[in-house]
């Protein structure tokens, strides 16, 4: 089956639908939440995303410069912190295999 950016748009708004599939955890450090369906897994970005953050990000002829994996860990520790202060929430989708 061939996914387009509307099928996928819907898959995105069945899986933000589905609160039984919704796995919450929020302590004082961490903050996890993971929206799982069948075909899509949707949650924050975590330090071990960095070679899937580079490979995309690389592709699209951007200046990398300063974004190794120590940087990265940094950033997915701010948005952690942004999540937990309730002002930020930053999502990454993939596709269930």
């Amino acid at each position: 089956m061939i996914t387009t950016e509307s099928n996928f748009k819907s898959e995105v708004a069945i899986a933000l639908k589905r609160f039984k599939a919704i796995k919450l955890m929020v302590d004082q450090t961490t903050w996890k939440l993971t929206i799982a369906t069948e075909r899509l897994i949707i949650r924050p970005q975590q330090p071990e995303d960095y070679k899937l953050w580079y490979e995309g990000y690389a592709s699209r002829q951007i200046d990398l410069t300063g974004c190794d994996q120590d940087w990265f860990i940094k950033l997915c520790q701010k948005h952690q912190k942004l999540a937990l202060e309730d002002r930020c929430y930053v999502f990454w989708y993939f596709l269930s295999k």
